[in-house]
């Protein structure tokens, strides 16, 4: 029972999830743009990866609000400080969460580092990191964007105008130690 238990949260964690009070706060805020900041281990990725998981099958729960979801295939892009923590921390999390049939391909840099996502039905979502040059952050629309951590203020006001065109929202998780502007602007 244990070893069937714990394949299905690897490979349908999203089923077992369960948000602690501040996680579902966040879920069920109907603001465009959602901050959540916190220490270590307060469950700011696990809350990224999860809404992230939400949009792109549409599979959620009856307590999220219905103003929030999607009805059809999405862009989204997912924003971490650099490839090292996408591999350490986002990637890990996001398979954790999102069901593995849902996914058509994993794309991956040179490196070996997640760059993108393909789903079944059209979705994909795109891995950037504040390594990546101010380019690669513009000319591109989204749905949905999760900023993992802080990140400089040029590459979010290139990520917000990618959102305009199509209405996207925009959820940010990040413990407040670098990046001063995010503290008094957001």
């Amino acid at each position: 029972l244990d070893r069937e238990i714990n394949r299905r949260k690897r490979e349908e964690g999203i089923n077992y999830y369960t948000p602690n009070a501040m996680q579902l706060r966040a879920h069920q805020s109907l603001a465009r743009t959602i901050l959540y900041s916190g220490g270590n281990r307060s469950g700011k990725s696990t809350l990224g990866a999860v809404e992230l998981a939400y949009h792109l099958t549409r599979n959620y729960p009856d307590w999220f609000p219905k103003s929030r979801r999607f009805t059809g295939p999405i862009k989204a892009v997912i924003v971490a400080t650099e490839f090292p923590i996408v591999q350490r921390v986002i990637e890990p999390k996001v398979l954790m969460y999102l069901p593995k049939e849902y996914i058509v391909k994993l794309s991956k840099t040179p490196q070996g580092h997640l760059s993108r996502i393909y789903t079944k039905d059209g979705s994909t979502v795109d891995v950037l990191t504040n390594e990546m040059s101010q380019l690669a952050f513009e000319s591109a629309d989204w749905d949905f964007a999760w900023i993992d951590e802080p990140t400089q203020r040029a590459k979010y006001v290139a990520i917000r105008r990618g959102l305009v065109d199509r209405g996207g929202r925009c959820l940010l998780t990040f413990t407040p130690i670098v990046e001063p502007w995010m503290k008094e602007e957001l």
